[in-house]
């Protein structure tokens, strides 16, 4: 998405534009790049089912919030899922190697967890004699060679050291088994908390679904009639054969202590496939009763979105540490106005270098410390202020002796010999009362006092005793500290 955002990125800097719309670019191609993929998932959907199933999936999709929430986010899962969306529609189309060979560069490349997917999908083909074990080999083996040398090649030049990052994960995940040191959740939490969230209205319908599915097959495997639709039993086979290597992923995903929902939101558009195909069946069903449960679903899908605006409010309150740096920079601005020189548009400040901006520099430089919350809840490198006023670190494990050392903290805490600037509050759960989002204070931005009165001298206790505002900002304001300059 880098590479393909690149004449964008180009044309922002000769602009002179922040250095967050670079990222805004990047990740608006990413999500872009991600629809795409899923397009090809649901044209491939259209041909292995329906055209009502492809619509039906789709519609779900829309009505979630965690699939969508990631299509767009720059992590190794993203661009695994787009991969394993383009080799579903292969597998769907009955290519079968062009799936795999994709399935093996995402698990070599980007996630080691594919082998759980691909492994599966490859053992159900070759018993369902779909796929020819010695060419499915070859296939396979020379693609892992070529996926794995590319990821060494590359990833050793940025790391300046010889290594295949999944290939460690994939070592401390299992064979270490450490995975437990990010922290730990039961065995059945992607079953009975992860996936109901992430697919809402969509999960128990696909529950019902499998089962359907299932019995319809095992019954038609031995031999027994069922009273059901035509067609009934190819129908249960063919939806098994698309969704099983992925519910065994999850299963086999699930004995592993630390889980996240990114690890398995592959499987989410595979959930959704379910319920779609017992939608299908619903309504060519002549039954009132099965009449009323797709007109209950209806209404699930009403709650789902409801939700899903729910779920959007919470995320955007959920990065305190983008807001908490935007308020410091915002605290600064006078510092910065004063000893940067701004030639063209103001905010050319965050695409210049050092020498472009300090040709007598008055002010020492000032370091940073982004405390540990913040570095995990918004803060990035393209919202850091590169003109080199500011320094960042993000060492962990900091006494307060330690935090003496620098000028400012994104912490979670007060620090002793720190004066608070600015309190940024955050998502901290729900309440049954509009808006129905409780808040606290995650993160105070510190100064160290001894700099309170110089370099920020309208800090909230200080503005109150000289009663004279700063002045007005020369690039947007954080809306939390508008008042500070009424």
């Amino acid at each position: 998405s880098v590479h393909t955002s690149s004449p964008l990125v180009g044309a922002m800097i000769a602009l002179q534009l922040p250095r967050v719309y670079v990222q805004i670019v990047v990740r608006v191609v990413l999500g872009a790049i991600t629809t795409l993929a899923f397009s090809q998932f649901r044209h491939g959907l259209r041909q292995a089912f329906s055209l009502f199933v492809a619509n039906t999936v789709g519609w779900l999709t829309l009505t979630q919030f965690h699939l969508l929430f990631y299509f767009s986010r720059p992590l190794p899962n993203t661009f695994a899922l787009i991969m394993v969306l383009w080799a579903a529609r292969y597998v769907f189309q009955k290519d079968l190697w062009k799936g795999y060979v994709l399935l093996t560069f995402a698990g070599c490349i980007f996630r080691a967890e594919m082998v759980l997917i691909l492994g599966p999908m490859v053992l159900l083909d070759l018993v369902l004699r779909r796929a020819p074990f010695w060419s499915t080999a070859t296939i396979g083996v020379s693609s892992a060679v070529v996926a794995v040398g590319i990821s060494v090649i590359v990833d050793s030049a940025f790391w300046s050291r010889w290594l295949w990052p999944e290939g460690e994960v994939f070592w401390f995940n299992t064979v270490d088994n450490r995975s437990h040191e990010w922290g730990v959740s039961p065995w059945h939490w992607y079953l009975t908390s992860a996936m109901p969230k992430a697919t809402t209205a969509a999960f128990p319908v696909a529950v019902l679904s499998l089962l359907y599915v299932s019995c319809v097959a095992l019954a038609s495997l031995l031999g027994i009639r069922t009273g059901g639709q035509r067609g009934d039993a190819s129908f249960a086979r063919r939806v098994l054969q698309y969704t099983a290597p992925f519910i065994i992923f999850v299963a086999l995903y699930s004995i592993l202590p630390h889980k996240e929902l990114r690890f398995i939101f592959y499987a989410i558009p595979f959930v959704n496939l379910l319920a779609a195909c017992l939608l299908e069946r619903l309504l060519r069903s002549n039954s009132s009763l099965l009449n009323a449960l797709y007109a209950l679903f209806c209404v699930g899908i009403a709650c789902s979105i409801l939700i899903s605006g729910l779920s959007l409010s919470a995320s955007y309150y959920n990065y305190p540490g983008g807001h908490a740096l935007q308020a410091l920079h915002t605290a600064l601005n006078p510092v910065l106005a004063e000893n940067c020189s701004l030639p063209g548009p103001p905010l050319a400040l965050l695409t210049k270098q050092p020498r472009d901006f300090f040709p007598s520099l008055r002010l020492p430089f000032y370091r940073v410390h982004i405390g540990n919350l913040a570095a995990q809840s918004g803060v990035s490198r393209f919202g850091e202020l590169p003109c080199g006023l500011l320094v960042y670190d993000k060492t962990e494990h900091l006494s307060d002796q330690d935090l003496a050392e620098y000028h400012f903290l994104l912490a979670e805490r007060i620090v002793p010999g720190f004066e608070v600037i600015h309190r940024e509050e955050g998502f901290d759960g729900l309440k049954r009362s509009y808006p129905f989002l409780k808040f606290s204070t995650k993160i105070y931005v510190l100064v160290r006092s001894d700099l309170a009165e110089s370099v920020v001298p309208w800090t909230s206790t200080y503005h109150q005793q000289k009663r004279d505002a700063p002045p007005k900002p020369w690039y947007p304001v954080h809306e939390d500290l508008e008042h500070i300059y009424e």
